[in-house]
């Protein structure tokens, strides 16, 4: 879930902000689902989760402003299987 804030403290730095989700992009599973969600006085969901890139870099997109300069692999045609992350520890 990339969640963005809207609120006016963080306005100045929300295209960085975008640009880094962007690039945290590209080392997804094709698997792997992301949503958008935006908040300042509420909440609301952009994109619900999806395998589709696209969908998501588009969300981005709109939730900070943006053009559409971004190119993404919009190709994932996956099972719509929710899984829960794993967490390991290493015992240190």
């Amino acid at each position: 879930m990339f969640l963005f804030a809207l609120t006016d403290s963080v306005r100045s730095v929300l295209k960085p902000l975008a640009e880094g989700a962007l690039e945290a992009l590209q080392h997804l599973k094709p698997e792997d689902e992301t949503a958008v969600m935006v908040y300042s006085a509420s909440a609301q969901l952009f994109q619900d989760f999806t395998t589709e890139l696209a969908l998501t870099v588009a969300a981005i997109q709109n939730a900070s402003g943006m053009k559409r300069h971004f190119s993404a692999k919009a190709s994932f045609k996956l099972p719509r299987k929710r899984t829960r992350p794993e967490i390991q520890a290493d015992g240190a």
